[in-house]
């Protein structure tokens, strides 16, 4: 998402044009595969469109302000397991919030030791770690994500010559034989598949939050 709101964090990145700091933002980017059961797209989305896919829950800002101290940037991927230094970093943040209530205890009247909670333990965190730990988190436990949304998407249209655009593949097919013989007979044959398709979120919503005449004036202006 591109935010109006300058890095709360002090940061390193410059930019190779050696523009200001003050002009900077992180830019959200999401993609992947949809299948509705007659095919697939790649879906990207970004900025505004890729935290409306995500869905309300995740604490943009911290991932954010762990953005600023990345030169690559915070990525997640479901395929990926998280990396081991966030791992590692969340064990000592909660070693030391709970050498923190010990220590609280003693010095207490009541001595009394407090329960050590999640706020504890990313208090700790350093701004790359707590940004990366809250978007692994969120993505993998949030059921926002996989919410029932309409979309609404751009996709560059076919060409009239779709037929030079197909992906030849010879396949190998073997069929059986009584003939001559022979039980079965290997041969390859030709088959064409579609080149992927390729769309770009541009808004989501639940058509029955909105009057249904809103909805598909959205969808025309968007054929136009």
């Amino acid at each position: 998402m591109k935010s109006n709101s300058k890095p709360s964090i002090r940061t390193n990145l410059q930019c190779p044009n050696e523009c200001p700091i003050d002009v900077a933002a992180i830019k959200w980017e999401c993609s992947g595969i949809i299948d509705d059961g007659t095919g697939q797209a790649k879906l990207h989305a970004e900025r505004e469109a890729a935290l409306a896919l995500l869905g309300s829950g995740l604490d943009v800002k911290s991932v954010e302000d762990g953005a600023w101290a990345v030169e690559g940037g915070i990525t997640y991927q479901k395929s990926v397991p998280p990396r081991s230094f966030i791992r590692n970093a969340v064990r000592e943040a909660q070693m030391a919030a709970q050498a923190l209530a010990r220590e609280e205890a003693s010095q207490s009247a009541h001595k009394r030791k407090r329960k050590v909670g999640p706020q504890d333990v990313l208090s700790l965190l350093t701004p790359e770690a707590k940004g990366e730990y809250t978007l692994q988190r969120y993505c993998r436990f949030s059921k926002n994500p996989m919410r029932c949304v309409d979309v609404v998407c751009r996709c560059k249209p076919m060409s009239d010559k779709a037929a030079g655009e197909l992906n030849r593949t010879d396949v190998e097919v073997t069929t059986a034989r009584c003939e001559d013989g022979q039980a079965a007979v290997s041969a390859d044959t030709i088959t064409y598949t579609l080149p992927p398709l390729k769309v770009n979120l541009v808004d989501l919503f639940t058509f029955s939050t909105i009057p249904r005449e809103d909805g598909w004036s959205l969808v025309q202006s968007l054929e136009r």
